[in-house]
């Protein structure tokens, strides 16, 4: 054998182990950090609400949808995202990947338990009244964009609370609902109109004419809803 060729193949074959290792944890790495992009770009799309409070404000215009077909949406896309994590080897990832890898397993495993074990969206009507309430005042508390342009999402978000509160009624069993939990409800479902009267209205004015008339006019199907489903919650 030519000198040349042997020392080569005595150099190279102690290399092609720690080459496929790297190869491997590149692999690795490279799928964590596109399945954490895509839950990070993903799920705030199943909740508006909390996407606001978030700082991702693509969905400002809209409302959380709580029908049983959209929490099966999101029960899918989390066991979807728990099924890819778990096919990507943890010990292979750097140190850093590591800790992120365990912080979105344990997000996810948290989110998995509340949804089909906690199952608070079947008797809490609280998770309900806090959705409701944020989804105005996650738009008005900050000033993140222009307050004409807030006060324009907040339009079109209104207009979907009877929806909603249609949603809510359908979903709850009242004959699990703590008592306190119902007394506090009560109680907060009136806080709509507080929220509205005082972050909303001192401030229609600056609004066009039109988009004026749009806001009050949503306002006012959002303040009936509230009151049907205010009789709902005390009787």
């Amino acid at each position: 054998m030519h000198p040349v060729v042997f020392w080569a193949q005595v150099c190279l074959i102690p290399l092609l182990p720690f080459t496929v290792k790297a190869q491997i944890k590149q692999s690795d790495q490279t799928a964590f950090e596109a399945l954490a992009a895509h839950y990070v770009d993903q799920w705030p799309a199943l909740s508006p609400v909390n996407a606001t409070s978030l700082g991702d404000h693509r969905f400002d215009h809209q409302m959380d949808d709580v029908s049983a077909e959209a929490r099966q949406r999101t029960l899918l896309f989390l066991k979807e995202q728990k099924k890819a994590l778990l096919s990507i080897h943890r010990d292979r990832l750097p140190r850093d990947l590591q800790v992120d890898f365990a912080l979105l397993q344990h997000e996810l495993d948290a989110r998995l338990w509340r949804l089909e074990i906690l199952r608070e969206w079947e008797w809490n009507p609280l998770v309900y009244t806090s959705l409701t309430g944020n989804g105005v005042y996650s738009l008005l508390s900050r000033n993140f964009a222009p307050l004409p342009d807030r006060l324009r999402s907040l339009t079109r978000r209104l207009e979907a609370y009877p929806r909603v509160f249609e949603q809510v009624r359908a979903t709850l069993d009242m004959s699990r609902v703590p008592h306190v939990h119902a007394e506090t409800a009560v109680k907060q479902n009136k806080g709509l109109r507080t929220l509205l009267d005082e972050m909303v209205f001192p401030h229609v004015s600056i609004l066009p004419t039109d988009d004026e008339q749009k806001l009050r006019s949503a306002a006012a199907i959002a303040l009936e809803a509230a009151e049907q489903h205010q009789h709902y919650l005390e009787n």
